[in-house]
């Protein structure tokens, strides 16, 4: 958020850290030292920089997913106007040396690891030398990667051998319309959807499918609809959400500038919830995209979309842990979708508890100074 809009975060904070915070941690430490912070550290995003492999025995006993996480990239190249990622990394991507993946997965010991970054096919050759790289550890992993790995069989092939066991895509809209209206035509380039899904399923992988909704080609009957289409392609999950304007991208400029914003500053105020719609969208109202959303998952995560969904045995259950998965995961998401609609932001009745956590065993010992105020 501070890298999104820092001027805002200035009104929070003593000091507040712009882009990525390794190439100029030492120096923020130093200063707290000291006892002179700056008011704001800005990364150049032009120079390289080290990953940090993470403290993991800091996280102590909380019950999180029986999953490894492991960092192997960030950023993403695309121009998606939607995207804060894309804003906050002006759709650069920055790969972490495959040594340092290595070493972390040799770290940590568990039989599926989640790869931590927003396009893991954000460098195709990269991706392919990294996958061959960790191929005889005999890892299962699942990460995030654009519609466009389906282009490259050999990429595809590397990341079955590796261990892929299923990736996060971000179709966002099956219409060519909407599509190019979110500056994300590489989708449109593709295809048809179904065949680049059933080839991708063929390798053995998996398809998280995510779908946003509220631009100002679509209509009410479209939401449902592409939830439909979602069970005929078999996907493993979905996700049917109402189009958010974040600020500091693309989209959230162009609401503002044409007064779209019900609220320019709805991240702060503590009457939104979660499924809240803060713009007028054009042929639909904010309330009818709200219901529309829901009745997508409702239709998705009914039980005979997902009976139909578990008909597709080479992406879904093609092994008993991932047809185990599939069930287990889908009918936990069945169950959630009234029960996290319209929670507060901050709220923290989804949040593990802390207790029996020493937060400051978790730090390192540094002689820091509090500025005073």
């Amino acid at each position: 958020h501070a890298t999104l809009v820092p001027d805002e975060a200035e009104r929070f904070a003593d000091s507040i850290m712009v882009g990525y915070a390794e190439p100029l941690w030492q120096s923020i430490v130093r200063d707290a030292e000291r006892g002179h912070l700056k008011k704001r550290y800005v990364q150049d995003k032009t120079e390289p920089y080290d990953y940090v492999s993470p403290r993991r025995e800091i996280f102590g006993e909380r019950k999180y997913l029986p999953m490894g996480t492991i960092e192997t990239g960030r950023g993403c190249p695309c121009h998606c106007n939607f995207c804060s990622i894309a804003a906050a990394t002006s759709s650069h991507y920055y790969p972490r040396p495959i040594e340092g993946v290595v070493a972390d997965l040799g770290a940590i010991r568990r039989k599926v690891v989640f790869f931590v970054e927003d396009n893991f096919v954000g460098n195709p050759k990269h991706a392919k030398d990294l996958c061959k790289a960790i191929t005889p550890l005999k890892t299962k992993w699942i990460g995030q990667g654009s519609l466009t790995m389906a282009k490259d069989d050999k990429l595809l092939e590397a990341m079955a051998e590796s261990g892929c066991m299923g990736v996060l895509i971000g179709f966002e809209s099956l219409r060519p319309d909407t599509l190019k209206l979110m500056d994300k035509e590489f989708n449109v380039t593709m295809g048809d959807f179904k065949a680049i899904i059933k080839k991708i399923h063929s390798f053995g992988i998996a398809l998280y499918g995510t779908f946003i909704f509220g631009y100002d080609s679509e209509s009410a009957k479209d939401i449902v609809s592409t939830a439909e289409k979602a069970i005929e392609f078999g996907l493993f999950i979905g996700a049917f959400n109402p189009l958010i304007p974040f600020p500091g991208t693309p989209l959230y400029e162009q609401f503002q500038r044409n007064d779209r914003l019900t609220d320019e500053a709805w991240w702060l105020s503590p009457s939104f919830r979660f499924g809240d719609v803060p713009f007028n969208p054009l042929n639909i109202t904010a309330k009818e995209l709200h219901e529309q959303c829901i009745a997508a998952r409702k239709k998705f995560y009914s039980f005979p979309g997902i009976i139909k969904r578990a008909k597709n045995i080479s992406g879904n259950c093609n092994t008993l842990t991932k047809a185990g998965a599939f069930f287990w995961l889908n009918n936990l998401l069945r169950k959630e979708i009234r029960q996290k609609d319209r929670i507060p932001l901050g709220d923290n009745t989804f949040r593990p508890t802390p207790e029996g956590i020493d937060r400051k065993k978790g730090l390192h010992e540094l002689p820091v100074q509090v500025p005073a105020r």
